[in-house]
């Protein structure tokens, strides 16, 4: 069935009825499962079962209550490594925007060693709450070796990153970096490459910009090596925010704390010169026992834990007053049972049971049935000045009341072609799609409102304009 005969199929069915009405609870289980067991390492919890041991009768959550495996996902650049969902030719920055001009962003500053990178590449759904597509990362165990102006840290920490590949680290044998702390335990990350979830302890992320663009000075036998910097530049050629080499950082009267060829000492004294604040407050590593303070939240810590069975992304706030917000994930798609642990426990939304995980429509399978390059855009007009940007699918499950829901988004952003040679101008169409299943796995394209009316507002309804949108930065 092409993707044209499916979306006809869809449109057939009356989901008014299915949504005035009650769903109803069949013994019938739809679509293939498999369990996975759970294992936990001392700071990776692999907790979903790999691709090849997919099995054709077990549920989507089973009576053990392990979690399940991932079906399918959505990643920045890429449908679980099957479609690519960028499209067209990026456009490239002259040199690199003002709001990041190179230079080490200060927050907190660690000197590390790399141990090891991770050779998978991973998505963080948190980054679906802040853009209209996933980013693609990948992961880098750290070892600790000076606080510069931090206390408490692990002798180890994860690091995620992304634009660049696995050897940006390799033949340096220490950096200072400034990291911002993003996960305490059981920090969750989609695997990508294996289809599975991933849980990290201790997790970091660089504290403004990427690693091309300071927060990163490398060093090689004890002093700065620029080169470090030439090969982000390498790694992102096609990068709209191009990287600068080396010679941007030791630019005559570019004041920047790392000279070349200087000591890892010299640098960080450079640095407190630069900054005289920077040791004024000292950076605290945030654990659990930060966060689980009393006795309520201590009695939603094992329901937010992998090992119940649970799964559950987390976003960590403010870190002079920190709080976690945790929100479940099925089947490796985020839905709207959020907890907030901080002064208290506040739930938003609706809790899931084991039974509605039973029942849960696979929305991964109607992902593996789209082709994007053969959709196109429903609400405008595509014209040959339009340069298409990206398109980008995700997925998610709600339930409203009893009923449950999964959706599906699908999203283009097109650029036009005249603009570009007038600089930094924003001008863009943008369209949007979205695809409603029951617990039933039936389903039809819906407009916005009537997606709205079922689901109430929610993050995942974008109410951009059809119209062309220009604005100058």
């Amino acid at each position: 069935m092409t993707n044209h005969n499916l979306l006809e199929a869809l449109n057939d069915i009356d989901f008014d009825l299915v949504a005035d009405a009650q769903l109803k609870k069949k013994s019938k289980r739809w679509l293939p499962w498999v369990a996975a067991a759970v294992s936990v390492a001392a700071v990776l919890v692999l907790c979903f079962g790999l691709w090849d041991r997919y099995q054709k009768t077990a549920l989507i959550n089973p009576p053990k209550n392990d979690p399940p495996v991932i079906s399918y996902f959505t990643g920045g650049q890429a449908l679980t490594g099957k479609q690519e969902i960028v499209f067209g030719d990026k456009e490239e920055a002259s040199g690199p925007l003002d709001i990041l001009t190179p230079g080490f962003y200060s927050h907190t500053v660690l000197e590390v060693q790399v141990i090891e990178v991770l050779p998978d590449t991973y998505c963080d759904m948190n980054e679906y709450y802040y853009f209209n597509h996933y980013q693609t990362y990948h992961v880098a165990r750290l070892r600790v070796l000076d606080q510069v102006n931090a206390e408490g840290f692990p002798d180890e920490i994860w690091l995620q990153y992304h634009n660049y590949d696995t050897q940006v680290f390799d033949g340096f044998d220490s950096f200072l970096i400034s990291v911002k702390q993003i996960g305490v335990d059981n920090y969750l990350l989609v695997n990508q490459s294996q289809r599975r979830v991933d849980y990290f302890s201790d997790m970091f992320r660089i504290n403004v910009g990427d690693l091309g663009y300071g927060s990163v000075i490398a060093f090689r036998d004890g002093r700065v090596d620029g080169s470090f910097w030439d090969r982000t530049e390498e790694q992102c050629p096609d990068k709209i925010f191009k990287a600068p080499g080396a010679d941007f950082f030791f630019r005559e009267g570019n004041w920047y704390p790392a000279a070349a060829g200087s000591a890892v000492r010299q640098v960080k004294e450079n640095l407190f010169a630069q900054e005289p604040g920077l040791s004024e407050y000292v950076h605290t590593y945030i654990n659990t026992d930060d966060i689980f303070t009393d006795e309520e939240s201590r009695g939603v810590k094992e329901y937010l834990s992998p090992e119940s069975g649970n799964s559950f992304m987390q976003h960590l706030t403010d870190d002079s007053d920190p709080s976690i917000r945790y929100t479940r994930v099925i089947n490796g798609f985020p839905t709207n049972e959020v907890i907030i642990v901080g002064e208290g426990v506040t739930r938003q939304g609706p809790t899931f049971t084991a039974e509605d995980l039973t029942y849960m429509p696979d929305i991964g399978q109607a992902l593996e049935q789209m082709d994007l390059t053969e959709l196109t855009p429903p609400h405008i007009q595509v014209e040959e000045n339009m340069i298409l940007q990206y398109a980008a699918v995700s997925g998610a499950y709600r339930k409203v009341g009893e009923n449950l829901y999964g959706i599906v988004t699908v999203i283009w952003r097109y650029r036009f072609a005249e603009s570009a040679e007038y600089g930094w101008i924003d001008d863009h169409m943008m369209d949007d799609c979205y695809y409603l299943y029951d617990e039933e796995c039936n389903g039809k394209v819906v407009e916005r409102e009537q997606l709205q009316s079922i689901i109430g507002d929610d993050v995942l309804i974008w109410s951009f304009s059809y119209d062309r949108v220009t604005s100058i930065y």
